[in-house]
């Protein structure tokens, strides 16, 4: 009888390890502790990097987009790359300084608009010339001494424009009689060349300070417009005043 009842007990035992769910258990738990060993750390992986250091990372892009934004990257020369991370100076002051551009041309083109018809023909050359002058006065609030300097030679080129058209307006006043037989008026034609010589070196200086200063592209574009407006009219003047001198009248041409 007992051992019948040793015999039970364990063939109970074979049939419960021999059940297919404690075989299933142990082969998972096998396979797992095969695949993954324990100890084992996840290993990170490195990201290319350039001669400066680790790529950056571009908020917003997949990382295939980052990848070819790198390549593009390390194919550019070192000025290029410096050109393009350089920020813009998009100072409060550049802004304070565009607005009051902008308020100064708008009141001159104004005052302009309430002349007459006449005033505004014959006043037309000198009004584009005040406005850019004043637009060029204004940059004196620039960083960096650049506006400053700007200015200087605003003001340079206000005094001296103001000498030649005062000599345009004696040649403009010139009576016919005399303009018939001596000709032009070479005194004021000469003077309005003196200072087309001496104003054409401040262009120059002008356009040299623009282009180094530290503006944003909207501000340059605004001084730069004013540059080529003076270039526009020392051209004007320059054509005129050789027309007079070239002009020697009925006895300048006999006796000249």
């Amino acid at each position: 009888m007992r051992k019948m009842m040793k015999l039970m007990v364990v063939l109970t035992v074979l049939m419960f390890f021999a059940s297919p769910a404690v075989m299933g258990a142990q082969t998972d738990n096998s396979k797992d502790n095969k695949n993954v060993p324990a100890g084992d750390k996840p290993v990170k992986t490195e990201k290319p990097v350039t001669q400066a250091g680790k790529m950056n990372e571009s908020p917003g892009l997949s990382p295939d987009s980052q990848m070819q934004k790198f390549q593009n990257d390390s194919l550019k020369t070192p000025k290029e790359v410096e050109t393009q991370n350089r920020p813009q100076n998009t100072s409060g002051k550049q802004v304070e300084v565009k607005e009051r551009i902008r308020l100064k041309q708008q009141e001159i083109l104004m005052e302009h608009a309430n002349l007459s018809v006449k005033e505004q023909s014959k006043l037309k050359n000198q009004n584009q010339i005040r406005v850019a002058v004043h637009t060029l006065l204004m940059a004196e609030d620039i960083d960096g001494g650049i506006g400053s300097q700007i200015s200087a030679i605003a003001k340079e080129y206000n005094n001296s424009v103001k000498n030649t058209y005062s000599a345009e307006e004696r040649i403009q006043n010139r009576d016919a009689l005399s303009y018939f037989f001596f000709g032009g008026d070479k005194d004021a034609s000469g003077e309005i060349l003196r200072n087309i010589e001496q104003n054409q070196q401040r262009i120059e200086n002008l356009n040299q300070l623009i282009s180094e200063c530290d503006c944003d592209d909207e501000l340059r574009l605004m001084l730069q417009e004013q540059i080529t407006a003076l270039e526009k009219e020392q051209n004007r003047l320059r054509l005129m005043a050789q027309d007079e001198l070239n002009n020697k009248g009925l006895l300048g041409g006999l006796f000249g």
